[in-house]
């Protein structure tokens, strides 16, 4: 009976197991190997917004955010990312399908994407509880090494970003 001991812990490593389950489960058309946020595979997604920077996952933002970005795309973050109207409602419909708050999405994507900063700009990956949870040691001076730019540029240190990998021992930050 010593396995009795050890039941809490099974408990909550199940618990841990099915709630990573959900986070990718819940994420329809996305590729889920080994990615901390299953990176998209949308074609369209993939060509109009990362030709320009990297694709980001949905689950980053809630659907009210991402429609934020998508309803303002002639003042996108200083440019003009402009969509003729059927490209715009395509994409904007498969990120309401796979971001933070979707029906399929965890308890879990949708608090760590929560922003502090409510406000008319534009929302920011960057501004998510996530993100600032994950970059709190970084120093200031960091984001502005030419390599890196600004904190957006997720490929400038996350080697594998592109494949939806933030891992830390994946890290390698530009001098």
């Amino acid at each position: 009976m010593q396995w009795l001991r050890f039941h809490p812990y099974i408990t909550l490593l199940t618990a841990l197991v099915l709630t990573l389950a959900g986070i990718s489960a819940g994420q329809a058309g996305f590729d889920d190997s080994h990615a901390r946020f299953a990176m998209p595979q949308d074609p369209l997604f993939v060509k109009e917004c990362g030709g320009c920077h990297t694709a980001y996952a949905p689950g980053l933002l809630t659907a009210g955010e991402w429609r934020q970005v998508m309803d303002d795309l002639q003042n996108h973050y200083g440019d003009d990312a402009s969509l003729d109207g059927p490209t715009r409602l395509a994409i904007l419909r498969w990120l309401e399908e796979g971001a933070a708050d979707a029906p399929g999405a965890t308890r879990l994507m949708r608090r760590i994407t929560e922003t502090t900063a409510k406000s008319k700009d534009l929302p920011r990956i960057t501004a998510s509880r996530l993100f600032r949870h994950e970059h709190d040691e970084m120093p200031g001076y960091v984001w502005t090494r030419k390599a890196i730019g600004r904190k957006s540029n997720c490929g400038a240190c996350h080697i594998r970003a592109n494949a939806g990998r933030y891992d830390e021992d994946e890290v390698k930050i530009p001098r």
